[in-house]
């Protein structure tokens, strides 16, 4: 298929505004797979509850300490991951549906085991690639065409690194999470209005102290409509998120277990075993925010000939990200993605 580029050239890096809702969405996801395991963990070894109460993530941790090392639970030290949101579909009666939709966002995760580091590289949706059977399309159209198995190809294929896991979120895991767990408390620092009607995302929320539901509760997370943009939308995200670990905390938590499980059985879905959803859980409790390292590939823009605006990829630059994604010395070669 012809391809024109438009002026401006340079590389480029498409708005980050889906990247950054499906990190929100992973650390979400990630918080309820850990404490969902902890809460079970306990309900179910009631001996792992400290003396006069307890803390799940706490008797978690100290129980995962004996469980498996990475190399028991993995075979080494080092994996990756493919991690995808779901676009959202609607019927015309306005009910969201997932099945055959593309993905939302791409992410790929390469987990450090041995010193907890954590590298998640963004790869955005309009990245034009070659897709295995199916010729040249945006790379989010893998999933829609053949489920995770073409998008792992496809990814692999791309980037040229094997995937050892995926995880598929489903974009109301949050929701469904705050809803699980009857609620959270926030201090909703001013009104906040907004409505999307085209987006399905309506906010209505008034100051002051107080408990929300899911709905309202990704809602204060998700609202950019005031002059702090995204960095306020972020800082909320991190108080929402802080919220859930104190909720998650309590031992009441483990009255829920079942509704817990409910929800990331109904939004998750991965090829990980609960053992090494264990092992990692132990792992990365207490993560340090300084050992996690995001980027993003940039391309070129370009236009179909059908018309549609694409993302041209520029092989050096690929080269270079990846390399540090892996934390590979530049030096050192990766295979060469399939033409």
């Amino acid at each position: 298929m012809a391809l024109e580029f438009p002026g401006n050239p340079g590389l480029r890096s498409r708005p980050r505004r889906r990247v950054g809702r499906l990190i929100f969405r992973i650390f979400l996801v990630l918080t309820l797979a850990l404490v969902t395991v902890a809460a079970y963990a306990v309900k179910t070894r009631p001996a792992l509850l400290h003396p006069g109460g307890g803390d799940p993530l706490q008797s978690l941790a100290d129980w995962t300490r004996t469980f498996a090392s990475p190399t028991e639970a993995f075979g080494k030290d080092r994996i990756t991951l493919l991690v995808m949101g779901l676009d959202q579909n609607w019927t015309e009666k306005d009910i969201m549906y997932t099945k055959g939709a593309r993905s939302d966002s791409m992410i790929l995760v390469n987990l450090n085991l041995a010193d907890r580091a954590v590298s998640l590289l963004s790869i955005p949706r309009d990245t034009w690639v070659e897709i295995p059977g199916y010729g040249t399309d945006r790379i989010n159209a893998a999933h829609s065409l053949g489920g995770v198995p073409l998008a792992r190809q496809a990814v692999e294929t791309f980037l040229g690194v094997p995937i050892d896991y995926h995880v598929l979120l489903k974009i109301n895991a949050g929701k469904d999470l705050i809803d699980a767990l009857d609620g959270v408390y926030l201090n909703v620092e001013k009104p906040m209005d907004y409505d999307d009607s085209w987006g399905h995302l309506h906010i209505h929320l008034k100051p002051g102290y107080r408990k929300l539901t899911g709905e309202q509760a990704m809602g204060y997370a998700r609202f950019r409509n005031d002059e702090e943009g995204d960095f306020g939308r972020i800082r909320r995200q991190q108080q929402l998120l802080d919220a859930i670990l104190r909720r998650m905390r309590s031992p009441a938590v483990l009255d829920k277990v079942r509704d817990l499980v409910e929800v990331l059985q109904k939004n998750v879905e991965t090829d990980l075993q609960t053992r090494q959803l264990l092992t990692l859980a132990g792992i990365y409790r207490g993560f340090q925010r300084q050992k996690l390292h995001t980027s993003i590939l940039k391309g070129e823009d370009a236009v179909t000939g059908a018309g549609a605006m694409v993302l041209i990829p520029n092989e050096e630059e690929k080269r270079r990200v990846m390399l540090e994604f892996l934390g590979t010395d530049v030096t050192t070669p990766i295979p060469a993605s399939n033409p």
